[in-house]
Order: C-alpha cells, then sequence, then structure tokens
C-alpha cells in the first residue's frame, strides 16, 4: 500500500506536529500493470468491489481490503469502514490476515481509538506471532503504533516505535517524514523522560538524545550550535541523522551564505513607543552578542525612527549604512510607507510588524514595473505578534477534535473583534458553532452581560412566573444553557481576573476556558492570578522557561518591565531570522523553535507562529501538552513556567 493520507501522525504543544502517511506497498496485493490504460481511482475501487462479489474467499475478502486501501489513501473513511465490514476475517490466510489487523487498526486510528489500535495490533507484533509480517508490514505496523502512543501520551515510547522501524522505509520521503517526527517528538520529551531516554541502551535513541540535548542548550546561539553540530557528526557517523540532519539543524549548517555583513535595526528608542522599541533592541543586541561569532562577521547600526521627521528621511539614513539586510520598522505606517519605498535591488527587509494592506500595482502599470515590483516583494518579509495569530492557533488546536460550540468574551473595539473573527474564521468554517458572542467595555457590569449570555436571567424569569401561578415560593437553583462546549476569552489579566468567577459564579465554571497570551501579565502573581486557574492560553517559550540563560542576562543588565518580556523575546527572535531568512526561503515546510514561538515561513512572505499552549495552576502558568483523544482534553501539565 502507498503511504500517504494512511497514517497520519499528530503532535501539537504549545506545539502540536502533523505528518501524514499511509501504508506500504504489501505482498498480499499485486502492483498494477504500467501498460495498462490509466483509471480513476473511482473506477479502481468499483472494480475491486465489483471483482469481490463474483470471487470466492479468501479472494473475496482480499479485493475488498485492495478496495479500503484505496479509500483511506484517498480520505473516504466513511465509506472505507463500511467496505471494510464485509471482510471475512476468518477466511483469510496467514499472510492477508496480517493486512486485515493492519487495515482495522488504520480504520480504529481514523477514530481516534488508540487504544483499539494497540489491541489491534498486539497479535501481530509479540515474540509468539504465528502470522507472517513482512519488513513493510512492520514498517506499517510501527508507525501506526508510533501514532497510538503519542495519543495515550507515552511519548518516548511513540519515539522509540519511530526509530525501530526507520531502517526499513525505502522510500526517501517516508525516511524524511519519520526522522522529522522522531526529533519533534525528542524535543518535546520533559527533563525526566529524556533522563530515561538517555539510560536507554539503543544506540541510535542514544545519539538521537545527544543530538537534542546539543540542540536546546545552544539554542540561543547558532554559531555555537554549528560546531557542536560538526562534532556530533564526527562522533556519531554512523547515526542515522549524520548524513541527514532534521531540517531545523541543517538550517543552521546552511547559513553561511545568508547571513549579512552589514545589518541596520531600525526602531523607536524615543518617543511614544520608547519603551517597546528598547525592549526588542535589547533582546535583539542580547542575541547578537550572545552569538560569539556575530560581532566578527556583522557590522550593525541602529536608527531611531523617531527621531526624523518622516519614515523617508529615516529610511535614507539607513541606507547611508549600506545595509545588506534592515529589521524594522515597528509601526504599522511606517511598514505601509516601506512597501512603497523598497527596491529589486535594495537590501532585505524584515518589518517588525504586518502592514493593514499589503502593496498592489496599479491597474495601468506595465508589465516591466510589475515584474520589478515582484522582485521587490520577495525581499519584504514581515514578522508581528498578532494577537489574532494566537486566536486563530487556539481554534485550529480545538477543531482538531471535533466540531463544538463556542461562546465568544471580547472588549468592545477594532482589536477584539479583529482578534474574535480570527478565531471565528477557522472555527465556522470547520462546521462548529458560535452561540454568543459578548462584548464589555470599562466600567459595564460583567456580571449582568454574562448572566444574559448564559440564559440564567431567562431561567429565573421562568421561576418567577411559576412561583406567580402557584402563588407560593418555589425552592430553586438557576440552570445556564448547557449547549456551551468552551469560552473562548480575550482578555488582559485585570479583566480575566473578574469575567472567570463570574463564569463559576453563574453555573459555567465547569466548562473550558481558553485565551490569548494577553491574559497573562508576564509576571507570576499566584496570590492575584488564582481565580485564573484552569484558563488554558497560548503563550512564548520565552515565558515558559526557554531561553532561560539568555533572559537572565538581560534582566540582569538591562532589567525592564513584565509587560514587555515579549518585547525582548521578540527582539531575540528578529535578530535569529535575520540570519535564517534565507533558508527558511529555499526550503518549503521548514521551521525552527524561536523565543517567541515556532517559526516558519508562508507563501505571502510573512512569519507564521505557532506558541506554546500553557495553563494556570495555583496561579501559575505552566506549559502543557494539548493532543486531541477520544474524550477530547488536556495530557498531563509538563514543565514550568521558569519565572
Amino acid at each position: 500500500m502507498i503511504r500517504n493520507k494512511f497514517v497520519l501522525v499528530t503532535i501539537a504543544f504549545a506545539t502540536l506536529l502533523s505528518a501524514c502517511s499511509g501504508l506500504q506497498d504489501s505482498g498480499v496485493y499485486n502492483k498494477p500493470d504500467s501498460t495498462a490504460e490509466p483509471i480513476s481511482i473511482e473506477q479502481q475501487i468499483t472494480g475491486l468491489l465489483q471483482r469481490a462479489e463474483q470471487q470466492k474467499e479468501p479472494d473475496a475478502s482480499i479485493s475488498t481490503m485492495k478496495a479500503v486501501d484505496l479509500l483511506l489513501e484517498n480520505s473516504q473513511f466513511v465509506r472505507a469502514k463500511t467496505v471494510f465490514a464485509r471482510v471475512k476475517p476468518d477466511a483469510l490466510t496467514l499472510s492477508s490476515a496480517t493486512e486485515y489487523r493492519i487495515l482495522s487498526a488504520a480504520i480504529a486510528k481514523q477514530d481516534n481509538d488508540a487504544t483499539a489500535v494497540l489491541k489491534t495490533l498486539e497479535p501481530i507484533t509479540g515474540a509468539n506471532n504465528p502470522l507472517a509480517v513482512t519488513s513493510s508490514q512492520r514498517a506499517d505496523i510501527g508507525l501506526l503504533k508510533a501514532w497510538a502512543y503519542l495519543q495515550q501520551r507515552q511519548t518516548l515510547e511513540s519515539a522509540r516505535q519511530r526509530i525501530a522501524i526507520d531502517s526499513l522505509l525505502e522510500d526517501e520521503l517516508d525516511v524524511t517524514e519519520n526522522r522529522e517526527a522522531i526529533w519533534l517528538v525528542l524535543n518535546s520529551l520533559s527533563e525526566q523522560q529524556q533522563h530515561t531516554a538517555l539510560a536507554d541502551p539503543d544506540s541510535d535513541l542514544q545519539g538521537w538524545m545527544s543530538l537534542v540535548n546539543l540542540y536546546q542548550a545552544n539554542r540561543g546561539d547558532v554559531f555555537e550550535m554549528r560546531r557542536q553540530l560538526a562534532r556530533w557528526q564526527t562522533q556519531w557517523r554512523d547515526h542515522p541523522a549524520a548524513n541527514t540532519l532534521p531540517t531545523e539543524l541543517a538550517g543552521a549548517m546552511a547559513l553561511d551564505e545568508d547571513i549579512p555583513k552589514r545589518l541596520t535595526l531600525m526602531l523607536p528608542t524615543s518617543g511614544k513607543l520608547a519603551s517597546a522599541g528598547a525592549a526588542v533592541r535589547d533582546g535583539f543586541l542580547a542575541a547578537y552578542y550572545n552569538s560569539h561569532q556575530a560581532g566578527g562577521l556583522m557590522q550593525l547600526s541602529l536608527i531611531d525612527t523617531n527621531a526624523y521627521q518622516s519614515f523617508s528621511e529615516a529610511y535614507a539614513a539607513a541606507l547611508q549604512q549600506q545595509p545588506d539586510m534592515i529589521v524594522g520598522p515597528l509601526r504599522k505606517p511606517e511598514i505601509a510607507a516601506l512597501q512603497h519605498l523598497v527596491t529589486a535591488d535594495g537590501p532585505r527587509i524584515l518589518a517588525l510588524n504586518y502592514a493593514e494592506q499589503r502593496n498592489t500595482k496599479q491597474p495601468n502599470a506595465e508589465e516591466n514595473d510589475m515584474q520589478t515590483q515582484a522582485q521587490a516583494t520577495a525581499n519584504f518579509f514581515q514578522f508581528g505578534l498578532a494577537a489574532g495569530d494566537e486566536a486563530n492557533q487556539i481554534a485550529s488546536m480545538l477543531l482538531s477534535e471535533r466540531p463544538k460550540r463556542a461562546l465568544l468574551i471580547r472588549p468592545t473595539g477594532a482589536w477584539g473583534e479583529r482578534v474574535a473573527n480570527a478565531f471565528k474564521e477557522p472555527w465556522l468554517e470547520n462546521g462548529s458553532i458560535v452561540l454568543d458572542e459578548v462584548s464589555y467595555s470599562k466600567g459595564d457590569n460583567l456580571s449582568k452581560l454574562l448572566k444574559q449570555a448564559l440564559l440564567v436571567d431567562q431561567s429565573e424569569l421562568r421561576k418567577n412566573k411559576a412561583q406567580a401561578l402557584l402563588e407560593e415560593k418555589l425552592e430553586f437553583i438557576p440552570r445556564r444553557r448547557k449547549d456551551i462546549d468552551l469560552f473562548f476569552m480575550i482578555a488582559q489579566p485585570e479583566q480575566a481576573r473578574s469575567l472567570k468567577p463570574i463564569l463559576a459564579f453563574h453555573y459555567a465554571g465547569d466548562v473550558p476556558v481558553y485565551s490569548t497570551s494577553q491574559v497573562f501579565a508576564g509576571l507570576v502573581r499566584r496570590h492575584r492570578d488564582r481565580d485564573l486557574n484552569g484558563i488554558i492560553f497560548t503563550e512564548t517559550p520565552w515565558l515558559l522557561g526557554h531561553h532561560s540563560d539568555l533572559r537572565q542576562r538581560i534582566n540582569e543588565l538591562l532589567p525592564t518591565k513584565s509587560s514587555y518580556a515579549r518585547m525582548q523575546a521578540f527582539g531575540v527572535d528578529a535578530f535569529d531570522l535575520a540570519i535564517r531568512l534565507g533558508f527558511l526561503s529555499r526550503t518549503p515546510n521548514s521551521a525552527y523553535s524561536g523565543a517567541t514561538g515556532r517559526l516558519s515561513l508562508g507563501e505571502d512572505m510573512r512569519i507564521r507562529r505557532e506558541m506554546d499552549i500553557a495553563q494556570f495552576v495555583a496561579g501559575k502558568p505552566r506549559r502543557i501538552e494539548y493532543l486531541p483523544n477520544e474524550s477530547g482534553g488536556l495530557s498531563e501539565a509538563r514543565g514550568d513556567t521558569g519565572l
């Protein structure tokens, strides 16, 4: 069977991982005649089912299983399950019985039933297995078990399964996908799990863990990471990853041609945005000096955009430095202006915000002007900390389970509406429902607003009518509406500390609450934030313990308000992106773990950011793994904030 959509590998953490694969070609099935007239997939499925009706067992069941395989490969899961029920397992030969169990496990996987996957595969993976299992089938079994263990939070065992079948994979794409999955899974291990893995006698696993430790110890210094990687490749020259490093590490090794020689940073370090600009600058400079070789490789100049009468003047001053790359500006109007100033032969630009509207050509523009503009756009990248991206991530994460019904709570105004719309876009497209949208302003009676949205007031009205009708006082507990699966709340810490207890007061304390990073002030205050307990939200790795050494050094030398901590992380990532943009541009689907999240480059030249997921526990954010399972919900919290 062909491995594509059949075996789906999913992980989500502050992040979550997806990799699609399917079953390999099995000895049970004959490959089609290469000289035959090509026919559609649907024709092949129909032909196999018609043939099965005319055949005797076990041939009829084997033809039916071929059809099921094709249905699974083409994502027709409901139909595949129906057709699979026609197979008669008792009539199968030993070799086809193995394939039957693999298909059965694959269907259980589509039902998100990890327990059934493992139970189905157990008879053909034990030491006393009476069934014939080919190397191709062992690979399929390993991938299915890896998925199932991941769903059961047995992360290390999932990695072990993938490592064990790595040498059985023949297709180059399958090998690459499997090793990328190993890399991401092992990077998600807790500290205790890492110690367990390092004590494992499997040399391949030890080599992988050595690579993970190297990466995690040097993620804030890409130059030192490169030196350590070269040593690792020498020490582990026979390891499967030695010649084919994970994409994230291969990118670090291929940076020589991408590192700019002259770099100009454009930020407002005076005026109204001085604090934000200074925080970004501090993070950028800390990463710059932390990369030991950077000082020798780059000449860095700083431009205060607020010191000039217009942005055009500030940009002209930046160009006088003859930079290979400009990082900034920060303000949206300046970025909009910059889009009209950038040229195809000018420096590469990494804008530190998103323009409201991308620059477009006039309808009467000449063709050569359009080509020039396209070349200029290819030099123009955008990177920002948009709350809308976080809302979109939360919605997409929740939709990995099943359609749901949400009630939205947001501040009144354009910003709150924009973030809410970013949540609703994927939510509604998937068939999920927004039951109501509560908007609030400063001074509003939040209890009254939420009471109405939860229909508690209608419950009380029914009580009053019943009392009036019966002319006696009734023992009564108000009821809220019961059709809410979750709340998506957009709020700053002060508002959230009021909203969460009010939800509990109105009998909705058992409904999950999701939010964006705005709900956390950036500084642990257990007593004040205990009212936020249970809220699940997106957060930067920077505030959840990653890059802790670099952050400590910044705070010791350049202490800043906790509210600007994310801007420091933004500056750290801006420096790393200045180095990595070339590799991200050349390598589709590549990504790396930064201080603000897992970063990748979209086709629109905007940086995509997938953040960690955290939950308030005892008034303190804790990183958690969010993995969809049969019942929905969260895994055990792992790690800690590090603050």
